[in-house]
């Protein structure tokens, strides 16, 4: 049997055929086969999916047979009194999760967004990239191959989807065309998703994480702009620069797919954002680092209040400081910040508010990588980063379960704090249980004047 599947439609039916010689996909609306064509004057069946009137199997089975192929067959599955006596009646194919396609340009974040969705929404992760097999330098030899099947790969990752039952979050594809095959073949509703971020950030990104592929970078894009184009034309955009993320949230919730914990109007997750934070502090950097704006080191507070005289030592501090401050901010929804310098007070805009908490979290990231490795003492930095993290994580459970923290959830929400002012006084030789002492007085003090989305996960009232 050598069946032809209307584009798109009929692909729906394309995983019931398993014994088929041969399967072919045309497009009537193009008058063109999608990949390869039967062979001249070969025997067809048309399967479609919806057949209302039959037009579109009838108009397809004319133009066919025009161009000397026999068509012996019609299929697909049947809403009306819609009767031919070559007509094959299929039920309705049965549903199953979403597909959501992640795509965009490298260094948008995109592959953080997808493990995000994945991971929080009992979904199967998978990166495009695994079906390519030997792309090339920079994927040209990929390109050659869908030059003769646009859905070669497809094809593979086909076989891949058809046991999954669980949403699909599928990172990296770059044609529409492969989205739209296999949310039909799979039977499952589609939600693209294009991502992007400010061309100088992500520039950043790129030449700091320094991956092998981004050599090739600009022969890449270059080589699939016509198809990213097709794939951002079909998708909801997504601004990672940006805090309003009102569409993607839309059509991922309609699906019962949510970030639990989401920063503002945003698809980031908090939780998953400070676990983002912790690895890739760690992350080996390959390429470039970043230049730090001196801007963003605008906490001077501690290295002030311990009178740093050593000048790196001070920039250090200053540096973790301000890069926690940013994810405070982040996940606090503060939307601006308070700072003394020399005694004076000011209050100055958050960061995320501005490029988004995207980027910001990217900077924090970039900041606490620099600090690393400026660090005297790499274990005891990263000791601190993870009792830190842990403590957030804390906080962010109770706030993602709608509750104040329970007593014994504060206490462990201290070692903030206490991790950061310990590992301070471990670099300026300042006594350890004095700064573990003043770091509890200042933090339960600060969290006494707590308002919005901090204070509600504090007990009340706070026990000393």
């Amino acid at each position: 049997m050598i069946l032809v599947f209307v584009w798109r439609g009929g692909v729906k039916h394309c995983l019931r055929f398993p014994h088929a010689q041969k399967k072919y996909i045309y497009d009537p609306r193009n008058d063109a086969w999608i990949g390869p064509r039967p062979p001249q004057g070969a025997a067809l069946t048309l399967v479609d999916d919806d057949v209302w009137s039959g037009r579109t199997l009838l108009h397809t089975k004319q133009r066919l047979e025009e161009r000397g192929w026999r068509v012996i067959a019609l299929a697909g599955n049947r809403k009306t009194g819609f009767s031919h006596p070559d007509f094959v009646d299929l039920p309705a194919p049965t549903s199953r999760a979403p597909l959501v396609v992640i795509s965009g340009r490298p260094g948008t974040g995109k592959s953080a967004l997808a493990h995000q969705i994945a991971a929080q929404n009992h979904g199967v992760y998978i990166k495009w990239a695994s079906f390519v097999g030997e792309p090339g330098k920079y994927g040209e030899r990929a390109a050659a191959r869908e030059a003769k099947d646009p859905l070669v790969f497809a094809k593979k990752a086909l076989d891949a989807l058809k046991g999954i039952r669980e949403m699909v979050v599928l990172d990296g594809v770059k044609d529409a065309r492969v989205a739209e095959f296999l949310a039909y073949a799979t039977n499952r509703p589609l939600i693209p998703i294009f991502v992007s971020l400010d061309e100088d950030l992500r520039r950043m990104i790129v030449s700091w994480r320094g991956d092998a592929d981004d050599r090739y970078a600009a022969e890449r894009e270059r080589l699939f702009a016509y198809r990213l184009a097709g794939m951002h034309r079909l998708s909801i955009a997504l601004d990672m620069s940006g805090n309003d993320h009102g569409m993607a949230r839309s059509a991922l919730a309609a699906h019962g797919i949510e970030a639990p914990l989401p920063v503002a109007e945003t698809v980031i997750d908090k939780r998953f954002l400070v676990q983002l934070v912790r690895r890739q502090v760690f992350a080996q950097a390959r390429g470039q680092a970043p230049h730090i704006p001196n801007e963003l080191v605008f906490h001077h507070r501690y290295s002030e209040r311990y009178i740093v005289t050593d000048p790196a030592r001070a920039h250090l501090i200053d540096l973790v400081a301000s890069a926690f401050r940013i994810i405070d901010d982040i996940v606090d929804e503060h939307l601006e910040r308070r700072v003394s310098e020399s005694g004076e007070v000011r209050f100055i805009p958050a960061l995320w508010p501005r490029i988004g908490a995207w980027g910001a979290a990217i900077w924090a990231i970039a900041m606490l990588r620099t600090a690393r490795d400026m660090a005297p003492d790499v274990s005891a930095y990263d000791a601190m980063i993870r009792r830190v993290a842990w403590a957030t994580l804390v906080e962010l459970d109770a706030e993602a379960e709608g509750r104040p923290m329970t007593d014994e959830e504060y206490q462990a929400s201290l070692d903030k704090e206490i991790a950061f002012r310990e590992w301070l006084a471990f670099l300026i030789g300042y006594d350890s249980e004095k700064a573990r002492r003043e770091a509890i007085v200042a933090q339960m003090k600060n969290d006494r004047y707590a308002q919005g989305v901090e204070k509600t996960r504090l007990p009340h009232p706070i026990k000393e």
